[in-house]
């Protein structure tokens, strides 16, 4: 789809990767579309084993607002990734006995 008002957000590597962007925008209230292809079909799935990508686009409008919002929810993931990391060092919990021990 070749419309003017559309920007590109993103290419996405994978059917997975495009459903959470577009759960994202669409809990933004922030019209998208997706390259025209169902994320869940037989066939975007073969694109992806292929290694194409999906595009996601938005308006031109709504390009800042929804780049502001990936870039919020990748630093947010980075963020929890670094918990994670610090809390490998921690005890682990101890596990509650099973009734057969």
């Amino acid at each position: 789809m070749n419309d003017p008002d559309l920007a590109t957000l993103m290419l996405a590597h994978t059917p997975a990767e495009a459903t959470v962007v577009a759960a994202l925008l669409r809990s933004a209230n922030i019209p998208f579309y997706v390259d025209g292809r169902l994320l869940v079909d037989e066939f975007a799935m073969s694109q992806s084993l292929m290694g194409l990508k999906s595009r996601i686009s938005v308006s031109q409008d709504d390009l800042p607002r929804a780049q502001a919002l990936l870039d919020e929810a990748r630093a947010s993931g980075r963020e929890l990734e670094q918990e994670g990391e610090t809390d490998t060092d921690a005890e682990p919990t101890p596990r509650a006995p099973r009734r057969d021990d």
